[in-house]
């Protein structure tokens, strides 16, 4: 098992959130990211933040598949690119952090 060194925030944003970028840990592209801030709003009558990061279409790695999974012949595995992307938008209350509501469009 390796050790992964963890950076940006993880699970919610910190106590006080503010009305600026933070980094953002997304555990798929095993960095992390910058989730901008994009306005005040609200979700039944609660204040919340609206942040969202994107992360373009980025190879994450491969995997063997058997040939007829893409239409070839043969018996010898195949090795692809294992390929992310996500437009990921977060609603925080933000004197606690904590992530009201989560909108992923993952690729």
């Amino acid at each position: 098992r390796e050790e992964v060194k963890r950076s940006g925030q993880i699970s919610k944003y910190p106590f006080g959130t503010e009305k600026k970028d933070y980094k953002f840990w997304d555990a798929t592209l095993g960095q992390a990211v910058t989730t901008k801030y994009v306005k005040e709003d609200e979700i039944e009558g609660l204040k919340v933040y609206e942040f969202k990061y994107e992360v373009p279409t980025t190879t994450v790695g491969t995997r063997e598949i058997p040939p007829s999974l893409v239409g070839q012949s043969g018996s010898e595995a195949l090795e692809v690119d294992i390929q992310y992307s996500t437009i990921t938008q977060h609603w925080v209350e933000p004197t606690t952090g904590v992530i009201i509501d989560r909108v992923s469009e993952t690729y």
